[in-house]
C-alpha cells in the first residue's frame, strides 16, 4: 500500500472517529444554562441545592450572618443569586494554601 493511501485510510479512521465521538458527546451533555436567567429570588431549598447542602445548615448560616437573604415578610427564606455566590466565592480554598 502507497504512503498516499495509508494515509487516506488514516485520515478517514480519523474522521469517523471524530464524528462519532461528537454525536456521543451531544447525546449525553446537559443543556447549556442560558446566558441569562430570569431574574426572580432563590428558595431555601434552590440554594440548599446550589452550595449541597442541608436547609438546616443554609439557615444556620443566615441565623449566623454568613449569607444574605432577602426578608420580604416574616415567612419563608429567600435569596439573591449573586449573595450565594458570594458566599460561596469567599469560602474558596486556593491549592496553594491546601499545602
Amino acid at each position: 500500500m502507497s504512503a498516499a493511501r495509508t494515509r487516506a485510510s488514516f485520515d478517514a479512521l480519523l474522521d469517523e472517529i471524530a464524528e462519532r465521538v461528537a454525536y456521543r458527546l451531544e447525546q449525553t451533555s446537559t443543556p447549556a444554562m442560558p446566558e441569562t436567567e430570569a431574574w426572580r429570588l432563590l428558595t431555601l431549598v434552590e440554594v440548599s441545592e446550589r452550595l449541597g447542602r442541608s436547609e438546616r445548615w443554609v439557615r444556620d448560616r443566615v441565623k449566623a450572618g454568613d449569607l444574605a437573604r432577602v426578608r420580604l415578610d416574616e415567612g419563608a427564606f429567600a435569596f439573591l443569586l449573586e449573595d450565594v455566590i458570594a458566599f460561596a466565592e469567599c469560602r474558596r480554598i486556593g491549592a496553594m494554601e491546601l499545602v
